[in-house]
């Protein structure tokens, strides 16, 4: 899941505010929301490009044996983030796994 940083909105006089989700904010939403429904994933800060503009993102990894099975927590975990910081999108990779156990 990728998780962009920018936040824009506009304060009660109509100028428009540019900000960015801190990672304090971040660790907070790990542990309120994303660990309500996963108890182990892995993050990651990255740099990436949306809409022409280059953003700093939040990049998250939840592994599971069936992602099938897990897509509305999923689901639930991007649009809790979108409504608190303000996010056009949240972009979901689902990709298959092969573990190999000795």
């Amino acid at each position: 899941m990728y998780f962009g940083r920018k936040v824009v909105w506009k304060d009660y006089t109509g100028k428009t505010i540019e900000d960015q989700v801190t990672q304090m904010n971040w660790i907070a939403f790990l542990e309120q929301v994303v660990e309500k429904h996963f108890s182990g994933y892995t993050w990651y800060d990255a740099n990436g490009v949306w809409m022409g503009e280059r953003e700093e993102t939040f990049v998250l990894e939840i592994i599971h044996e069936k992602a099938s099975e897990h897509a509305s927590a999923i689901a639930a975990i991007a649009g809790e983030y979108r409504k608190l910081f303000n996010q056009d999108s949240v972009a979901i990779t689902v990709t298959e796994l092969t573990f190999v156990q000795a």
